[in-house]
């Protein structure tokens, strides 16, 4: 069933740390898992989408609830606090009564998560709160606990947040165990994120907003498809920004996971606003505006999730075109026709090569794209595909392919590090198996 939680439970002080933690390994595995995911968010972005559910100093924000699920380093909660007590100070309300259930932001690590409460205790200090009632404040607001395992929530009125990207086999084994008992199975595959969006999907209001930004592949891939469909049922995509290309994260990791804006409400009239700007300045805009530019618009008939699963992420006259064929036409499954998604290399770099690169033929496949399809239907390979698969679905033995094992050992040291490898013996996989064997 799709997720529910009760309102009005009262906010406790936490800061015990994730309950699966019990040991020295454990505690090892939370760097891990804490590193992995330590990707933060732009400040120009997490101010638009912060923009874009309505969380604004000149909002009115008395009884409003801001759930930040994964706040790392404080992107969103700093400025979320801002327009907090531009609104308190608006109406000469600073005391810890009004302000105490107002935000909720959760971080597993320890470490980070006291540097957040560090920080929104300087600004509670500096907007003239008393250093005791900001020291509780931020004890209050920011959790040392795993979202998704924290009980007794509520629900909220606006959700915002970067959830990180960590594919489900990846996960510590305990920590899996037990998201697996919390998390509805339709959630608890492919990515972590996707059991992020749904359980935030289950604490918002009737009026609550959600704006997360992470990979888009939950709403393309086959793993997101039955939660897609469940959440179809009391949600609707209100706007997608797609931000592939675009500098949304800070650090020194370079990112590449397929970034996208989603905003999701209980709205069930209209379809989404989709936008795929070109630039940083274009995105923060496009989010700052997407509320006026979607009333100047004509409703669209289909919502952006149905409820077979799909998701259509089009401007507004590809969107109709998309539901007429699908309504008046079989799928291509149906006709005998095979989609699959493209093969996922791990790092296209090394295994994506030119046909004249010094490894064994045997070990090279033709990689077809779609700057290969000549006029007349015929195909000429411009690339080749590294393949260290054999028939059998195992990775090959390099010494029996010097030139291969070559051509690999020059990549080793960030091939290695990628969070598809299991162990020190298969340094060289490529996330998907490659069965073919020439």
């Amino acid at each position: 069933s799709s997720p529910g939680f009760v309102n009005g439970t009262t906010m406790q002080l936490l800061d015990e740390g994730p309950r699966w933690v019990e040991s020295d390994d454990d505690a090892l595995e939370i760097e891990r898992v804490h590193e992995h995911c330590s990707i933060y968010t732009h400040p120009d972005v997490a101010g638009a989408m912060l923009d874009a559910v309505g969380w604004v100093g000149d909002a009115d924000l008395k009884g409003k609830r801001l759930l930040e699920p994964c706040c790392g380093d404080g992107s969103f909660l700093r400025l979320a606090v801002d327009r907090l007590l531009v609104w308190a100070r608006r109406e000469a309300n600073l005391d810890e009564g009004t302000l105490g259930d107002a935000i909720t932001a959760f971080e597993f690590d320890r470490v980070t998560a006291e540097a957040a409460r560090t920080a929104v205790k300087g600004r509670l200090e500096q907007a003239g709160i008393a250093s005791d009632t900001a020291r509780r404040l931020a004890l209050r607001w920011v959790r040392t606990e795993d979202f998704l395992l924290a009980t007794g929530l509520g629900t909220f009125s606006h959700v915002v947040g970067n959830p990180p990207y960590m594919r489900w086999s990846k996960l510590p084994p305990r920590l899996k165990t037990q998201y697996e008992a919390a998390i509805d199975p339709v959630a608890a595959k492919g990515d972590i994120c996707l059991a992020f969006i749904w359980r935030c999907a289950g604490l918002i209001d009737d009026l609550g907003v959600i704006a997360l930004l992470c990979a888009d592949r939950w709403l393309r891939c086959a793993y997101g498809e039955q939660a897609r469909a469940e959440l179809a049922k009391s949600l609707r995509i209100a706007a997608f920004f797609e931000a592939h290309d675009l500098p949304v994260f800070v650090g020194k990791r370079e990112v590449s996971a397929y970034a996208g804006v989603t905003i999701l409400d209980r709205e069930r009239e209209s379809g989404a606003t989709v936008v795929r700007p070109d630039s940083l300045g274009a995105l923060s805009a496009a989010l700052r505006n997407w509320r006026t530019a979607a009333k100047s618009k004509q409703p669209q008939k289909a919502p952006s999730l149905r409820g077979d699963g799909s998701a259509i992420l089009a401007d507004d006259d590809t969107h109709r075109l998309l539901s007429a064929l699908a309504e008046g036409y079989p799928i291509l499954a149906d006709a005998g026709v095979g989609v699959r998604c493209g093969v996922a290399l791990g790092h296209a770099k090394t295994f994506l090569v030119g046909a004249d690169a010094e490894i064994e033929p045997q070990r090279l496949l033709p990689y077809i794209r779609s700057d290969d399809l000549n006029e007349d239907g015929s195909t000429s390979a411009s690339r080749m595909l590294v393949n260290p698969w054999d028939c059998d679905g195992r990775l090959v033995d390099l010494a029996r392919w010097p030139r291969l094992e070559k051509h690999l050992t020059a990549s080793r040291e960030v091939l290695a590090a990628r969070a598809c490898v299991s162990g020190r013996q298969d340094w060289y996989r490529t996330i998907d198996r490659l069965p073919a064997d020439r």
